[in-house]
């Protein structure tokens, strides 16, 4: 374009006007990127916005993917933990709430579930939040440390909190081994909370063999109250059917499963619940979730679905694997857990009911046993009506003349510090008038000071502070 070119006023004016047209377009969308939470990526140079731009049409249609700074937890304090980078396809919807879930999230760890689970009880609150869960149990293993903050989280955010344990369980005495079973246990009442409470405390105090230990007798013991879920690929049902544990898979079979599932139902009938878990990528899952509901048809046991949850959201994945890398004797890499172990599926909650049901029917079940999984767990929490005990407000007993606790503070700390004995002894004055202290006169003498300096005399030195007086 030549110098006449840009003389041309109506070419001048069309200049402009493209040119404003452009930035405006440009500011908003920037502004909606990061409104939505993506508009990190779209800081830089304006060749760098325009590479951000074209990439964020592509994944609007789903074929690109952008590397995101994913923050995996905020605490109430401004403290935030390092970021994980993932691959995060981005796509139109974001997995936002929309509608309450019919799905209870019954078997759920958070940070205390120690070297397994990941973020405070407030970051899997406001997680459940998001995605419209309306209860959530806190089932840390071996203990209940969780129940306070959970609840608080919880009422604050409207949703319902469970409380419960999976405890570890096996033989204890002679017979006891290192492997444990793993057994989900949710407080039914508040009479079943008070036995929770007692339960837990034995297995520290008389069961406790390289972890608190339940069983059998103790379980016995404190069951009224309680709901029982048969437990994760860890607990006794499980590991009977298909093996696992000290269980050889030549040893596992559908009889032995059965009889087990028969002795929970004869010790605590319609308070025993059969747990399926919805991981289709799991080999075993798929070969025991069928003979499950199998099960529970022929003992009439009813049945319920968990994500066995340790984290909020997918991309924390890794923290849970860089926590079992941390306990104490592990001398694996990261890549050989990975390799043994198989951090294949998503131990978070999920964000829809279709969802659950859809990795259900990954399992090899029906489409009508998914849905009475995920009924059954709104059964569950609707039946917990569990609130945790807690006392009034301590009132510290306040002396006669006074009213308040501040204007005792007040008394006793600011006015023994004024500056002035003149005005201390006015606040004196005033309160000797209103019957709260003697009056001045009728006081006792002030003590001397220990050390004084004298006229005329060189100055001490106080031999325990070591100070000139």
């Amino acid at each position: 374009m030549d110098d006449n070119h840009l003389r041309d006023p109506h070419l001048l004016r069309r200049l402009h006007r493209n040119r404003r047209t452009a930035e405006a377009v440009s500011d908003d969308f920037l502004k909606k990127n990061a409104s939505s939470g993506h508009g990190e990526w779209m800081t830089g140079t304006p060749s760098e916005r325009r590479e951000a731009e074209k990439g964020h049409d592509r994944s609007e249609h789903g074929l690109d993917e952008l590397s995101v700074r994913v923050p995996v937890h905020r605490d109430g304090h401004g403290h935030e933990t390092p970021v994980v980078i993932r691959k995060v396809k981005k796509t139109r919807r974001l997995p936002q709430r929309s509608k309450e879930m019919v799905f209870a999230s019954l078997h759920h760890h958070t940070t205390f579930s120690y070297g397994d689970g990941y973020a405070l009880p407030s970051a899997h609150i406001r997680r459940a939040e998001e995605i419209g869960l309306s209860a959530v149990a806190a089932t840390e293993h071996g203990n209940i440390s969780s129940h306070v903050q959970l609840e608080s989280a919880a009422k604050k955010a409207g949703i319902k909190p469970l409380f419960g344990v999976e405890l570890y369980t096996g033989e204890l005495g002679e017979n006891a081994t290192q492997r444990k079973n793993h057994l989900t246990v949710l407080a039914e009442t508040q009479a079943g909370y008070q036995n929770l409470l007692k339960l837990v405390s034995s297995t520290y105090s008389d069961g406790f063999y390289y972890e608190p230990t339940a069983d059998g007798k103790m379980l016995a013991a404190h069951k009224e109250g309680l709901v029982v879920l048969s437990g994760c690929q860890g607990s006794a049902l499980f590991t009977a059917l298909v093996g696992g544990k000290h269980v050889a898979e030549e040893d596992a079979s559908y009889e032995r499963a059965k009889r087990v599932a028969s002795q929970f139902k004869r010790a605590l009938g319609d308070r025993y619940y059969i747990e399926l878990q919805a991981f289709p990528e799991l080999q075993k899952t798929c070969q025991a979730n069928p003979l499950l509901v199998q099960i529970a048809n022929e003992l009439k046991i009813p049945y319920v679905v968990t994500f066995d949850c340790h984290y909020t959201v997918p991309e924390e994945k890794e923290m849970q694997q860089i926590l079992h890398n941390l306990r104490p004797g592990e001398k694996r890499s990261l890549e050989d857990m990975a390799r043994e172990w198989g951090y294949d599926s998503n131990l978070c909650p999920p964000w829809t009911d279709a969802m659950v049901i859809r990795k259900l029917v990954g399992t090899g079940l029906s489409r009508e046993v998914a849905i009475r999984a995920v009924l059954n767990t709104r059964e569950v929490a609707d039946r917990c009506t569990v609130e945790l005990p807690s006392l009034p407000m301590v009132r510290y007993p306040l002396p006669t003349g006074y009213e308040s606790a501040v204007a005792l503070w007040r008394d006793r700390t600011i006015s023994t510090i004024s500056p002035s004995p003149s005005v201390r002894w006015g606040r004196v004055a005033e309160r000797s008038k209103a019957g709260r202290v003697p009056p001045p006169g009728n006081r006792p003498s002030p003590t001397p000071l220990p050390c004084r300096e004298r006229a005329g005399s060189a100055p001490t030195t106080s031999p325990r502070a070591g100070l000139h007086c």
